[in-house]
């Protein structure tokens, strides 16, 4: 078996050299003759009557690991700061992101007992952090690392593999009967994260019993359904990454350690590939890895493919401007849309048939106090270390909003031609389409154009204007002239709470009035085209508009036929303490395609007093809103026993609005 990984890795280090020098060239070569940089006008054309392919929503997901040691990881992933992060996280529209993947998770389960056949599993630590997930609609990419109270020592010695087999079992069991067998259905368990790096902490885990743990784990869930899905080995996989091409062939050709049989399932094949700061590399380096593992192992070609850490760079804690701000947004939506592209490719299609998930692992916490916005993150944690009691406050950086945008995007993918247009655009565009199900009288027709404006990392003031034509326009059942065109933009002028932070001074303790103003930036900035006349698209079909985008930038023209029905009722909502005078209001997105906002209405005075408006300077497609009380309503709720009742309302594009959502209080902690 060694004889033949070396084999592989010299047959892949002579391939991976070569595509190198030959990605290095293409690289410094200009697009098509011109100069790498924007150009002052791009036309777009849109034509929905043309399908190229299913959209599925592939990136919805992240990710993260607890500091060291390991584990303390309770103290951290049941802290105050965590659970406001994942309610942030799951806030996202349309559930926008759907999974997080998080290393460690068995390091929250406390083992009793020393003898094999006596041992007890407290799992009341993982029960809450699940729990967590769950009331935000959020499932964990669940990663079947760590070691309980230390434990286990050696997956080389059989009787601890066997354990582990059945500590799985009780794994899958618990949590089939604490969510139900279609929820978890739908998780990810993946192997150990990075297993060719050696961080095992204090197990011993070698190639071969990594191979015996992988049959533990994939046992262990079959033993409760063979539908939960299992897979891996979530490395690198270069041509140095032993323990990726040892999985891999062992699934293909080896021996399962406990049935004796020939070949191992595996549900899906899981790769990190990052980018360096350019987003063409994550694409490139991840078609060259799917081709290698294609060709050396032909058994394995209709196994999924998942890259679950695609991040532009690798290092989640280094400190960089352009993570503060719309250029990480912007070059995550620029990453999507090239492999959203690649999969219509004539070179790289075959490759990329099987591909089902991309993740970027950025669900971690800022660490350094200087550095709240730069590290890899979707929020800015702001630890109020000063105040009594001590406090955390969260905002949300472009990167989190401008997932609701992508969020948007229908299930069918459609004709876009972008001129000019060169291999190395800094412009691009996504556009889709919704058929709506006509037995749901909330469902609507919509077209969605998606576009970015990117150079990656780069900091610059290019601008441009767009020539949006959109032809062939024909909602169903209905006059196009029924239609409401919505525009959204994300860019560093008006999208950037960073910069508010910055100008501010960047003071580790915020103010309260300086929270407001960078919140006040969190969300994509909307408007109504009224300047385009939407009676004449009837006889038309057609659609024109002009605008102008700022580098970085991503905007999104929202094409939408209002539903026959108001937008349902909210549900889900709750609440939480941040501080004795701000509560962090959260509720479940509702699936409407014409949603223009939400309204947070409450009242300090009960359920049948008066209810006023939270967010009335405040736009809100995403579902969660942090309201900072006024004085006038502070000194009121001294009166009122400090609760504050809080109602959601949905509005969509017509000003219709939804039935309230039930009534839910909280007590103001002091």
């Amino acid at each position: 078996m060694a004889l033949h990984c070396q084999e592989k890795t010299k047959r892949m280090e002579g391939l991976w050299k070569l595509t190198t020098i030959v990605f290095i060239v293409q690289s410094l070569l200009p697009a098509n003759g011109v100069e790498h940089g924007a150009n002052e006008m791009y036309s777009i054309t849109v034509d929905p009557s043309t399908v190229l392919a299913p959209l599925n929503r592939f990136w919805r997901s992240t990710g993260f690991c607890p500091p060291l040691p390991h584990e303390n990881f309770r103290d951290y992933a049941l802290s105050d700061d965590e659970l406001q992060n994942i309610a942030l996280i799951g806030s996202v529209a349309r559930q926008g992101i759907k999974q997080v993947r998080i290393h460690w998770l068995l390091d929250l389960i406390k083992v009793t007992g020393e003898s094999p056949s006596a041992l007890t599993y407290d799992f009341s630590d993982l029960d809450t952090l699940l729990d967590w997930l769950n009331r935000s609609r959020l499932q964990p990419g669940f990663e079947i690392m760590g070691n309980p109270s230390g434990y286990f020592t050696s997956f080389d010695n059989k009787t601890q593999v066997h354990l582990w087999k059945d500590l799985v079992q009780q794994v899958a069991s618990r949590y089939v009967k604490r969510y139900g067998f279609e929820e978890v259905l739908q998780w990810n368990f993946e192997t150990w994260n990075e297993p060719s790096n050696h961080d095992f902490d204090t197990l011993a885990i070698s190639v071969q019993g990594f191979l015996d743990y992988y049959d533990a784990c994939s046992e262990g869930l079959k033993s409760v359904s063979p539908k939960l899905r299992m897979g891996g080995p979530g490395d690198d996989c270069y041509p140095s990454s032993l323990y990726c091409w040892a999985l891999l062939s062992h699934c293909a050709n080896g021996t399962n350690f406990f049935t004796g049989q020939k070949g191992v399932r595996l549900d899906y094949i899981s790769f990190h590939h990052k980018g360096a700061k350019s987003s063409a590399t994550i694409l490139e380096s991840s078609n060259l890895t799917i081709y290698e593992i294609r060709a050396l192992f032909p058994q394995l070609a209709d196994v999924e493919i998942f890259n679950d850490e695609a991040d532009p760079l690798v290092g989640w804690s280094k400190g960089e401007s352009w993570r503060a701000d719309m250029r990480y947004a912007a070059m995550v939506v620029k990453v999507i849309s090239q492999h959203q592209y690649a999969f219509l490719s004539s070179a790289k299609a075959a490759n990329f048939t099987r591909y089902a998930l991309l993740s970027n692992d950025n669900a971690f916490m800022n660490w350094d106090p200087s550095s709240v916005f730069n590290e890899r993150t979707l929020t800015a944690r702001f630890r109020m270390n000063l105040t009594t009691p001590r406090s955390v406050e969260m905002v949300k950086k472009p990167v989190l909003s401008v997932m609701s945008l992508l969020a948007m995007m229908g299930e069918k993918q459609i004709s876009v031609e972008v001129k000019p247009y060169g291999e190395t655009p800094v412009l691009g565009a996504l556009a889709s389409t919704h058929i709506p199900n006509p037995a749901d009288p909330h469902d609507s027709w919509e077209l969605v154009v998606l576009i970015y404006f990117s150079d990656d990392t780069v900091d610059t003031a290019a601008s441009t204007v767009i020539q949006l034509h959109i032809v062939n326009v024909n909602p169903p059942n209905a006059s196009a002239g029924d239609v409401i065109a919505q525009f959204f933009t994300m860019n560093n002028d008006q999208s950037n709470p960073y910069d508010i932070w910055a100008i501010a001074g960047s003071p580790q303790y915020p103010s309260r009035d300086l929270l407001h103003r960078m919140r006040s930036q969190q969300e994509p900035i909307s408007r109504v085209f009224d300047d385009i006349d939407m009676s004449s698209v009837e006889e038309s079909r057609r659609i024109d508009m002009n605008f102008r985008m700022n580098m970085p930038a991503v905007s999104l023209v929202h094409i939408c036929q209002p539903a026959s029905q108001p937008p349902p009722q909210v549900t889900g909502l709750w609440l939480h303490n941040v501080t004795s005078s701000e509560v962090l209001v959260v509720w479940n997105s509702v699936d409407v395609r014409c949603l223009s906002t939400y309204t947070v209405l409450y009242s300090t005075s009960g359920v049948d007093g008066k209810f006023s408006t939270a967010n009335e300077d405040t736009q809100l497609i995403s579902a969660s809103f942090i309201h900072a009380l006024s004085e006038t309503d502070r000194q009121n709720l001294k009166q009122a026993n400090s609760t504050v009742t809080y109602e959601i309302q949905a509005v969509d594009y017509s000003g219709r609005r939804s039935m309230s959502s039930q009534p839910v209080s909280i007590v103001l902690v002091p």
